[in-house]
């Protein structure tokens, strides 16, 4: 929910006018059609994301997700060291 909440934040403040476009996920396992630029974009930064994470978890000392700073997250909430991903 951060990371939605950033990327609106930084839709909202920004001078381009965005057109949100729904991409389908998974689109590697489908035939490849004549319109699939934001699919195959989609798929290449699944795979990218998947690489990093791979390098993070063979750098970091413990499998735990690593807790890295959102740009224009806003406020968070913390347990001793551990983010809240929704306090109440």
């Amino acid at each position: 929910m951060d990371l939605m909440q950033a990327v609106w934040a930084s839709v909202q403040q920004s001078p381009i006018d965005w057109h949100p476009v729904h991409v389908h996920g998974h689109q590697d396992r489908k035939v490849k059609d004549s319109h699939c630029h934001l699919s195959a974009l989609n798929c290449e930064m699944d795979a990218q994301a998947k690489l990093f994470y791979r390098h993070l978890s063979a750098v970091l000392p413990t499998l735990e997700a690593p807790q890295l700073p959102i740009h224009n997250e806003g406020w968070t909430v913390w347990s001793g060291d551990m983010k809240l991903p929704s306090p109440s």
